[in-house]
């Protein structure tokens, strides 16, 4: 009736009638250990509570470690761009983003390159020590087996790994990259140019991969 969860009905019936456990402020000392924290887990609140056992001996319960996130103001909520829809089967979008890692004990940059369905969001990684037309056929390859088929469209931005000239509306695509596009059943379509939400289902799990596999870790 509430509309509350489980889990929050039970905390209130746990607490005496009528009394609430006061939320304790984080303090000068801990704040500037989170900073500190925070930039090199690059905001990841698992990868925080990791470091912080191991290196502070603190043991926060993670709602604490979140709320201690946002009493210091280390996040900010992000910003609306627009709004794009689709329709199942619709759509695909491909792109690539460098990747810092440490791979046994020396600080790389890894190709993470990237395909989703734009309407169910359903996500292929795969890392790479360089990107050229040689890997993403590779990738694709595996990103249309790993989703058991294609959409008929893929946008992608104005790299030259795929277009051979031009750019956005204007784009030529490079033949053999066509030629294996058509192989696997769709075409490109490269966004304008300076117009990268065009390709939000993709730009944004970049950052979340990004925060969440390699931050902290080691291979």
């Amino acid at each position: 009736m509430l509309h509350l969860s489980r889990n929050t009905v039970r905390g209130i019936l746990r607490e005496p009638q009528g009394v609430q456990t006061p939320a304790h402020p984080v303090n000068e000392v801990t704040q500037q250990q989170l900073t500190e924290v925070y930039a090199r887990a690059k905001g990841n609140a698992v990868r925080m509570a990791q470091i912080l056992a191991d290196e502070y001996k603190l043991h926060p319960p993670y709602s604490t470690l979140t709320r201690w996130v946002r009493q210091a103001e280390l996040r900010q909520p992000p910003k609306r761009s627009g709004e794009y829809h689709f329709e199942p089967g619709q759509e695909m979008q491909h792109d690539t983003s460098p990747h810092k890692m440490e791979v046994a004990g020396k600080s790389i940059t890894a190709q993470c390159a990237g395909l989703t369905l734009a309407y169910s969001r359903r996500l292929f990684i795969w890392y790479y020590p360089r990107f050229t037309r040689f890997e993403a056929k590779d990738f694709l390859l595996r990103a249309a087996q790993f989703m058991d088929g294609t959409c008929p469209l893929c946008v992608i931005d104005n790299t030259s790994v795929i277009l051979a000239g031009g750019a956005g509306p204007d784009a030529v695509f490079a033949p053999e990259m066509a030629a294996f596009a058509r192989a696997l059943g769709f075409k490109f379509m490269a966004h304008r140019v300076n117009d990268p939400d065009r390709k939000a289902r993709i730009e944004r799990p970049f950052a979340w991969v990004e925060d969440n596999f390699p931050a902290g870790a080691q291979f």
